[in-house]
């Protein structure tokens, strides 16, 4: 059993998972561009992307649109935007796209002409199986914390957060029945 990575709203519905969110990564307005554009350098080349919002310019969905991500992965349970964007009204959306130096820098590019809710709400990312690698949740708004999983090693987490000025700690997992987590 695993625990979900939901938001601090609770709106994320519940799901289990095999792996337990371990890492707490502390992502502020100063970090973010650097923690999106060193996304890759973090995980494996055969990942994937997935970001959500509800507030995107037709810009930023257009450039999400262009990504077709081969159906080894199925979209996470954990967007609430599943619905497609159309024209005359704002509905939520969300995107899965290779994660790729190019679509980071890319999507950090947006961030010189945008307002952050206008590019993204929440990022995921994903291991080839489906397998919730990372999740983040509002964290261009300078409050953010990212949830890295138990599978992804400290080193790794050390040398990003060193690379990117991020802070990270190790969270504490509760005894017993994997369903949560707390920090310590």
């Amino acid at each position: 059993m695993g625990i979900t990575f939901s938001s601090s709203d609770g709106r994320r519905p519940q799901k289990e998972y095999s792996s337990q969110a371990r890492w707490l990564i502390r992502v502020s307005k100063k970090t973010f561009i650097k923690f999106v554009q060193s996304l890759p350098q973090l995980f494996k080349q055969d990942c994937i992307l997935e970001v959500d919002g509800i507030s995107m310019t037709s810009d930023v969905i257009e450039f999400f649109q262009q990504f077709k991500v081969i159906d080894t992965v199925k979209k996470t349970e954990f967007s609430l935007f599943r619905r497609p964007m159309t024209r005359t009204t704002r509905l939520p959306c969300a995107f899965q796209m290779p994660l790729t130096a190019e679509i980071v820098s890319k999507i950090s590019q947006f961030y010189e002409n945008h307002a952050e809710p206008e590019i993204l709400d929440h990022l995921y990312v994903l291991n080839k199986d489906g397998e919730l690698l990372l999740s983040g949740f509002e964290l261009c708004g300078g409050s953010g914390k990212a949830h890295a999983s138990e599978l992804v090693d400290e080193s790794k987490i050390r040398k990003f957060c060193q690379e990117t000025g991020c802070q990270y700690k190790e969270l504490k997992l509760k005894a017993g029945p994997r369903t949560g987590s707390s920090e310590k």
